[in-house]
């Protein structure tokens, strides 16, 4: 029988526990990880062009992201925490904007086209938009239809682009379409329906680019149009309405004395007309979304900003990758059910089968997901203290047999 003295028995014991404990704390840790109220950072394909542009989260906690293909749309199911479920592609136009429905399913925009989908991204039907040439932003409506805004026209070929609002009914079948030629050419690049059932339509006139804002009645009437910014290349990309019926604007700033562009953000009464503008330099947003808390986030490349609900920044957080990156650009952003962000982007790696630094036959869309506070952190730092703990305890442990083995007390 080995004799096991009562004090290294109960050093025993107590070690024993706190590996037990930090053991528990572990796992609560990991299980906390997996959930969707920690960050993290997941990319999808690589090997040719993927490009994610719009990003919604589902009812099971996960999120969907439409984007392209080298051979068309793309489409992507991942779980709550960015794991990819399944995905589909389907040849044509790439989608540039996603809405989930009622049934489980989704619908995705892009080009000329709009796609219906179940739930795990088969087709249901596929209808051809009338008017335009190219859809940007798409929203399902209150009576359960869709519409779509975009531009008429291809500058590429020397045509003008004007633009274009289409609205279809739940089935996908076209019931009007619009386009604003009386208007100076632009393009459209978010729509939104407003309280009173009419919608609103943001994006930039092409000469002399500035913010342009055309508000319709319900069935696509022009009532007005403004444009907004300052003497140079000014572009709005996102319009989301506020409580007080009015709207906020987010898009590029030129800031003339740096020679750079801005983030802008200008907040309008119903009527259009300007309230306050605010800028922040250092990168252009291509996304903005209100937050719980009445203010606003904006994204654009690697970098989220959050401010107030009258435009006074609060935080701007950069977020890098793991891997270098030559090109990395944020296309959509939505706050999460448990406040963070999600952010879903395309990038293109620095080296990539032989290929040159920032080959553009490369890319790979990915997501990153934030805490409340901007912040991707892999692992909750808490953990750390019961590790530590236990780490002291075992060494305090062999410490101590070591001294006993040596004859050396105390």
């Amino acid at each position: 029988m080995i004799y096991v003295p009562k004090k290294t028995l109960a050093w025993f014991i107590v070690l024993a526990l706190f590996l037990t404990f930090s053991i528990v704390i572990l796992y609560f840790a990991i299980c906390v990880v997996d959930s969707s109220s920690e960050g993290w950072v997941r990319t999808y394909g690589g090997t040719n062009l993927e490009s994610a542009y719009s990003i919604i989260q589902t009812s099971d906690g996960g999120y969907a992201v439409a984007g392209s293909v080298e051979s068309g749309a793309l489409l992507l199911k991942t779980d709550s925490t960015g794991n990819m479920e399944w995905n589909q592609t389907y040849v044509g136009d790439g989608a540039r904007s996603l809405v989930g429905t009622s049934d489980g399913g989704y619908v995705l925009a892009g080009g000329t086209r709009l796609i219906k989908t179940d739930a795990y991204g088969n087709i249901e039907w596929t209808r051809t938009l009338l008017g335009g040439n190219s859809a940007y932003s798409l929203i399902q409506t209150s009576d359960k239809g869709y519409v779509v805004a975009g531009n008429t026209g291809d500058a590429r070929y020397g045509e003008d682009e004007y633009f274009w609002l289409v609205k279809t009914d739940k089935l996908g079948y076209n019931q009007w379409s619009k386009t604003f030629e009386t208007l100076m050419p632009g393009v459209a690049r978010s729509v939104i329906q407003t309280s009173d059932g009419g919608y609103a339509l943001l994006g930039s006139n092409s000469d002399n680019p500035d913010f342009l804002l055309v508000k319709t009645s319900s069935s696509g009437e022009l009532e007005w149009s403004k444009t907004y910014g300052g003497e140079d290349n000014d572009n709005g990309w996102s319009i989301v309405q506020t409580s007080d019926g009015g709207y906020a604007l987010a898009g590029m700033l030129w800031n003339r004395s740096d020679h750079d562009n801005m983030a802008g953000l200008i907040k309008i009464n119903s009527e259009g007309n300007t309230l306050w503008m605010k800028n922040y330099p250092g990168f252009t947003p291509l996304s903005m979304e209100t937050t719980i808390d009445g203010g606003y986030v904006l994204c654009s490349e690697l970098t989220l900003v959050k401010t107030d609900s009258e435009g006074q920044l609060l935080w701007t957080k950069s977020i890098n990758f793991a891997n270098d990156t030559a090109v990395d650009q944020a296309h959509s952003v939505i706050q999460t059910l448990d406040g963070g962000y999600a952010i879903a982007g395309v990038g293109s790696p620095l080296y990539s089968a032989g290929r040159p630094l920032g080959d553009s036959q490369v890319s790979y869309a990915w997501i990153i997901k934030t805490d409340p506070e901007g912040v991707v952190s892999e692992f909750p730092s808490w953990v750390f203290l019961p590790l530590f703990l236990a780490a002291t305890l075992v060494a305090l442990f062999y410490s101590r047999r070591v001294r006993t083995r040596l004859g050396i007390s105390g």
